[in-house]
Protein backbone atom coordinates (compact mmCIF):
# COMPACT_ATOMS: atom_id res chain seq x y z
CA UNK A 1 0.00 0.00 0.00
CA UNK A 2 2.90 2.39 0.91
CA UNK A 3 4.67 1.95 -2.41
CA UNK A 4 1.96 2.10 -4.76
CA UNK A 5 0.70 5.85 -2.73
CA UNK A 6 4.47 6.99 -3.52
CA UNK A 7 4.27 5.45 -7.02
CA UNK A 8 0.95 7.05 -8.30
CA UNK A 9 0.40 10.99 -7.46
CA UNK A 10 -3.01 11.47 -5.62
CA UNK A 11 -5.91 13.55 -7.50
CA UNK A 12 -4.97 16.50 -5.49
CA UNK A 13 -1.67 17.08 -6.77
CA UNK A 14 -3.01 16.21 -10.41
CA UNK A 15 -5.98 18.79 -9.59
CA UNK A 16 -3.04 21.38 -8.52
CA UNK A 17 -0.37 20.83 -11.21
CA UNK A 18 -3.28 21.59 -13.90
CA UNK A 19 -4.92 24.22 -12.08
CA UNK A 20 -1.71 25.94 -12.01
CA UNK A 21 -1.08 25.25 -15.60
CA UNK A 22 -4.64 26.68 -16.76
CA UNK A 23 -3.97 30.21 -14.44
CA UNK A 24 -0.61 30.67 -16.38
CA UNK A 25 -0.60 32.16 -19.63
CA UNK A 26 -4.14 33.99 -17.56
CA UNK A 27 -2.11 35.11 -15.00
CA UNK A 28 0.21 36.62 -17.38
CA UNK A 29 -1.44 38.23 -19.75
CA UNK A 30 -3.57 40.22 -16.69
CA UNK A 31 -0.39 40.63 -15.15
CA UNK A 32 0.19 44.00 -17.20
CA UNK A 33 3.80 44.14 -19.05
CA UNK A 34 5.37 41.04 -20.27
CA UNK A 35 9.06 40.10 -19.88
CA UNK A 36 10.71 39.72 -23.34
CA UNK A 37 12.73 36.54 -23.37
CA UNK A 38 16.57 37.00 -22.47
CA UNK A 39 18.77 36.92 -25.88
CA UNK A 40 20.98 34.40 -25.12
CA UNK A 41 24.89 35.04 -25.00
CA UNK A 42 26.80 35.49 -28.01
CA UNK A 43 28.84 32.07 -28.63
CA UNK A 44 32.76 32.11 -27.73
CA UNK A 45 35.57 32.74 -29.83
CA UNK A 46 39.39 32.45 -29.73
CA UNK A 47 40.58 35.39 -30.69
CA UNK A 48 43.03 33.77 -33.30
CA UNK A 49 40.18 32.54 -35.25
CA UNK A 50 39.06 36.27 -36.89
CA UNK A 51 35.86 35.27 -38.05
CA UNK A 52 34.85 38.59 -40.36
CA UNK A 53 32.30 40.72 -38.81
CA UNK A 54 28.94 40.83 -40.00
CA UNK A 55 28.52 37.46 -41.08
CA UNK A 56 26.73 34.82 -38.66
CA UNK A 57 25.25 31.56 -38.90
CA UNK A 58 25.86 28.71 -41.32
CA UNK A 59 27.43 31.53 -43.86
CA UNK A 60 30.20 32.62 -41.37
CA UNK A 61 33.84 32.67 -42.88
CA UNK A 62 36.34 30.61 -42.16
CA UNK A 63 39.27 31.96 -40.39
CA UNK A 64 42.49 33.10 -42.17
CA UNK A 65 44.86 30.45 -42.93
CA UNK A 66 48.77 31.16 -41.32
CA UNK A 67 51.66 29.73 -40.98
CA UNK A 68 52.12 27.84 -37.68
CA UNK A 69 54.35 29.21 -35.09
CA UNK A 70 58.04 27.22 -34.87
CA UNK A 71 60.20 27.68 -32.65
CA UNK A 72 63.93 28.25 -34.03
CA UNK A 73 66.23 24.69 -33.73
CA UNK A 74 69.29 26.64 -31.70
CA UNK A 75 72.65 25.46 -31.28
CA UNK A 76 74.64 26.30 -28.53
CA UNK A 77 77.97 24.93 -28.18
CA UNK A 78 79.64 25.73 -24.65
CA UNK A 79 83.30 26.95 -25.42
CA UNK A 80 86.24 25.37 -23.79
CA UNK A 81 86.89 26.75 -20.33
CA UNK A 82 89.98 28.18 -18.91
CA UNK A 83 91.23 26.54 -15.83
CA UNK A 84 90.13 28.84 -13.29
CA UNK A 85 86.70 28.43 -14.59
CA UNK A 86 87.11 24.65 -14.18
CA UNK A 87 88.37 24.99 -10.21
CA UNK A 88 85.96 26.72 -9.58
CA UNK A 89 82.98 24.24 -11.27
CA UNK A 90 84.69 21.70 -9.10
CA UNK A 91 84.28 23.51 -5.87
CA UNK A 92 80.74 25.07 -6.32
CA UNK A 93 79.19 23.54 -9.21
CA UNK A 94 78.05 27.18 -10.60
CA UNK A 95 80.43 29.62 -12.98
CA UNK A 96 79.04 33.20 -13.09
CA UNK A 97 79.94 33.24 -16.94
CA UNK A 98 80.02 31.00 -19.73
CA UNK A 99 80.76 31.72 -23.31
CA UNK A 100 78.49 29.65 -25.97
CA UNK A 101 78.98 29.51 -30.03
CA UNK A 102 75.78 29.70 -31.80
CA UNK A 103 74.34 31.22 -35.56
CA UNK A 104 74.21 34.67 -36.36
CA UNK A 105 70.91 34.66 -36.42
CA UNK A 106 70.24 33.80 -33.08
CA UNK A 107 69.19 36.71 -30.75
CA UNK A 108 69.93 37.32 -27.06
CA UNK A 109 66.25 36.72 -26.12
CA UNK A 110 66.26 33.73 -27.03
CA UNK A 111 69.24 32.45 -25.76
CA UNK A 112 68.22 33.18 -22.02
CA UNK A 113 64.62 31.93 -23.06
CA UNK A 114 66.51 28.65 -24.48
CA UNK A 115 68.75 28.43 -21.23
CA UNK A 116 65.73 29.01 -18.93
CA UNK A 117 62.86 26.82 -20.48
CA UNK A 118 65.28 24.10 -21.53
CA UNK A 119 67.62 23.90 -18.44
CA UNK A 120 66.29 25.84 -16.02
CA UNK A 121 68.66 28.28 -15.35
CA UNK A 122 68.66 31.69 -14.29
CA UNK A 123 69.83 34.33 -17.09
CA UNK A 124 71.19 38.00 -15.72
CA UNK A 125 72.16 39.29 -19.06
CA UNK A 126 73.20 37.99 -22.14
CA UNK A 127 76.36 39.61 -24.53
CA UNK A 128 76.74 38.54 -28.19
CA UNK A 129 79.83 39.69 -30.67
CA UNK A 130 79.31 38.58 -33.86
CA UNK A 131 82.25 36.71 -36.33
CA UNK A 132 83.31 36.66 -39.89
CA UNK A 133 84.08 33.00 -40.88
CA UNK A 134 87.56 32.81 -41.84
CA UNK A 135 88.74 32.24 -45.26
CA UNK A 136 90.65 28.66 -45.97
CA UNK A 137 92.81 27.53 -48.49
CA UNK A 138 92.40 23.31 -49.47
CA UNK A 139 94.39 22.00 -52.10
CA UNK A 140 92.90 18.93 -54.70
CA UNK A 141 94.21 16.42 -57.38
CA UNK A 142 97.09 18.10 -59.12
CA UNK A 143 97.73 20.82 -56.80
CA UNK A 144 94.69 22.81 -57.55
CA UNK A 145 94.00 25.66 -54.64
CA UNK A 146 90.43 25.93 -53.91
CA UNK A 147 89.71 28.97 -51.51
CA UNK A 148 86.49 28.96 -49.14
CA UNK A 149 85.27 30.73 -46.18
CA UNK A 150 83.55 29.53 -43.19
CA UNK A 151 80.34 30.09 -41.65
CA UNK A 152 79.67 33.28 -40.01
CA UNK A 153 78.87 32.53 -36.35
CA UNK A 154 78.08 34.36 -32.77
CA UNK A 155 79.59 34.03 -29.66
CA UNK A 156 77.38 34.88 -26.75
CA UNK A 157 78.62 35.36 -23.32
CA UNK A 158 75.94 34.63 -20.65
CA UNK A 159 76.05 36.02 -16.72
CA UNK A 160 74.00 33.67 -14.49
CA UNK A 161 72.19 34.44 -11.85
CA UNK A 162 73.63 32.33 -8.60
CA UNK A 163 70.91 29.57 -7.69
CA UNK A 164 68.31 30.02 -4.80
CA UNK A 165 69.99 30.04 -1.05
CA UNK A 166 73.33 30.13 -2.73
CA UNK A 167 73.50 33.67 -2.90
CA UNK A 168 77.00 33.40 -1.05
CA UNK A 169 78.53 31.73 -4.28
CA UNK A 170 78.11 35.22 -6.19
CA UNK A 171 79.97 37.39 -3.25
CA UNK A 172 82.49 34.47 -3.37
CA UNK A 173 82.67 34.94 -6.99
CA UNK A 174 82.84 38.54 -7.20
CA UNK A 175 84.89 39.35 -3.87
CA UNK A 176 82.15 40.44 -2.34
CA UNK A 177 81.12 44.37 -0.67
CA UNK A 178 82.95 46.86 -2.74
CA UNK A 179 85.14 44.26 -4.23
CA UNK A 180 82.51 43.08 -6.22
CA UNK A 181 82.42 46.05 -7.86
CA UNK A 182 85.71 45.97 -8.80
CA UNK A 183 85.96 42.38 -10.12
CA UNK A 184 83.01 43.45 -12.10
CA UNK A 185 84.99 46.36 -13.41
CA UNK A 186 87.57 43.39 -14.08
CA UNK A 187 85.62 41.48 -16.25
CA UNK A 188 84.37 44.22 -18.51
CA UNK A 189 87.93 45.06 -20.12
CA UNK A 190 88.35 41.58 -21.87
CA UNK A 191 84.53 42.18 -23.19
CA UNK A 192 85.48 45.49 -24.26
CA UNK A 193 89.25 44.59 -25.60
CA UNK A 194 87.12 41.85 -27.80
CA UNK A 195 85.01 44.85 -29.14
CA UNK A 196 87.76 47.03 -29.86
CA UNK A 197 89.64 44.04 -31.85
CA UNK A 198 86.37 43.26 -33.35
CA UNK A 199 85.88 47.00 -34.48
CA UNK A 200 89.44 47.56 -35.28
CA UNK A 201 90.10 47.65 -39.32
CA UNK A 202 90.99 44.43 -40.63
CA UNK A 203 94.67 44.56 -42.82
CA UNK A 204 94.69 44.15 -46.24
CA UNK A 205 93.27 40.97 -47.80
CA UNK A 206 96.43 39.14 -49.66
CA UNK A 207 96.25 39.07 -53.11
CA UNK A 208 96.16 35.41 -55.06
CA UNK A 209 99.30 35.18 -56.67
CA UNK A 210 97.32 35.32 -60.08
CA UNK A 211 96.26 38.65 -59.34
CA UNK A 212 99.54 39.93 -58.70
CA UNK A 213 100.40 39.97 -62.64
CA UNK A 214 100.24 43.11 -64.67
CA UNK A 215 98.97 43.52 -68.20
CA UNK A 216 102.39 43.42 -70.18
CA UNK A 217 103.47 39.97 -68.35
CA UNK A 218 102.96 36.64 -69.10
CA UNK A 219 99.81 35.32 -68.42
CA UNK A 220 97.69 38.31 -68.13
CA UNK A 221 95.16 40.11 -70.17
CA UNK A 222 93.66 38.10 -73.03
CA UNK A 223 96.65 38.00 -75.29
CA UNK A 224 97.87 35.50 -73.33
CA UNK A 225 101.58 34.50 -73.10
CA UNK A 226 102.79 37.56 -75.11
CA UNK A 227 100.74 40.05 -73.24
CA UNK A 228 97.33 41.74 -73.92
CA UNK A 229 95.88 41.76 -77.29
CA UNK A 230 95.93 44.79 -79.10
Amino acid sequence: MHSLAGAAPSSETRATTSDNASAGPAATATGGTETEPEEPPPPLRFVSSEWRAGREGRHAALPARRLPICFPTLTLQMLKLPPEQLEQLRETGWLREVAFRTTPEVTKLEIAAYLESVYGMSVERVNTINYLGRVRTAYGAGGKAYVYREDDWKKAYVTFRPPPGMEHLLEAATGGGAAAEGREQQQRPLLERIREAARAPRSPRRRLPWANKRPGQAGAGDGGPGGASE
